[in-house]
């Protein structure tokens, strides 16, 4: 009787012990979501503040590089409420025009919160330390400055344009530039098309230097290898009419607005449309050497036409480009934009 007596006393302290290791185990299990969740949650607020301070400083003069406030601040909103913070749940970030400050012309700072009202929601941890930790208030910030592009990085074509001699590119429907020279304008028997060297990124990549097949990738995709100001490239004879006009009309069946002969502020497409390509010297013909001058974004606006001698048109935007800053001369518009902190 003795022996089932402690034997009874023994298992009542297992289960004791058992119940205050359970208690002890779910409070760190608990502690242990809510940390998940705010590591989540910070990771998210960084991402939009990083979004949101790369589209702001896409709204730069194209002239200057100056960052034109307004519209970076109705750009920085727009991307930051396109990204998702938690809550309770995951819901968009919205980023008060406060938020935006710009420390320089060429830079932008966004910050991203979860602060009062629309802190993060924890499970656990304000049932365990009182209401006031039911709500935590969280921030990330971010830093993008705008530089003049040293190099092009990743969606240039090769098709070469040669900047105006007097007042560079100007912006507007009005002004139409011709972005694929046909015999007779200053490159006798060629057409202006650009040898970009082998390149093991992107769609292109493994494609031979020259041929029909790799402009026909190159215009359809881009080259995606850095092409730097001052590097000498050649410049590709030869009409290749056939793979040229095929490309650009992939472009323009690509795209969500086919519409030919509109302004870029009336183009509504999903970007198939809009090129960037080099700038370089004029070529004396042949298998001439050109130095990249810069860069330039253009709208095309027509399908090409013509045959042998199609040419292809363009409206020149705003030069936010993908690639790295520094070594841009100035008067070529094109920028880049990226983060600093």
């Amino acid at each position: 009787m003795k022996q089932a007596h402690g034997f009874r006393r023994q298992r009542g302290v297992l289960i004791v012990w058992l119940a205050l290791f359970l208690l002890v185990l779910i409070g760190f299990v608990s502690v242990g979501v809510d940390l998940a969740k705010l590591a989540v949650t910070q990771s998210q607020l960084q991402a939009a503040a990083d979004a949101a301070a790369l589209a702001g400083g896409t709204a730069v003069d194209s002239l200057t590089g100056t960052i034109l406030q307004p519209q970076a601040i109705l750009r920085a909103q727009d991307t930051g409420s396109r990204n998702k913070a938690f809550e309770m749940v995951p819901t968009p970030v919205v980023i008060a025009a406060g938020d935006i400050t710009f420390p320089s012309d060429s830079t932008i700072k966004v910050i991203a919160k979860r602060v009062d009202d629309t802190g993060m929601v924890t499970h656990f941890v304000g049932a365990f330390l009182g209401s006031a930790f039911h709500k935590l208030n969280m921030q990330a910030s971010a830093v993008a400055e705008v530089r003049r592009a040293g190099a092009a990085c990743c969606g240039l074509i090769p098709v070469g344009a040669i900047p105006p001699i007097a007042g560079g590119f100007q912006t507007g429907c009005a002004y139409q530039y011709d972005l694929r020279l046909a015999p007779g304008a200053g490159i006798s028997g060629d057409y202006y098309f650009i040898d970009f060297p082998p390149c093991d990124q992107g769609a292109c990549a493994g494609f031979p230097q020259t041929g029909a097949n790799t402009l026909r990738c190159l215009i359809r995709n881009g080259y995606c290898c850095c092409i730097s100001v001052g590097q000498v490239l050649q410049a590709e004879p030869g009409s290749m009419s056939g793979p040229f006009v095929q490309s650009i009309n992939t472009l323009f069946d690509n795209d969500a607005d086919q519409r030919e002969g509109i302004c870029f502020e009336q183009y509504t497409g999903t970007g198939d449309r809009v090129v960037t390509v080099p700038l370089t010297t004029l070529p004396t013909g042949g298998r001439a050497p050109v130095t990249i001058t810069g860069f330039a974004k253009f709208f095309i606006k027509y399908r090409p036409k013509g045959g042998v001698n199609a040419q292809l048109q363009g409206e020149f935007i705003q030069g936010v480009i993908r690639g790295t800053g520094g070594g841009g001369p100035p008067g070529v518009n094109s920028f880049v934009v990226h983060l600093v902190k």
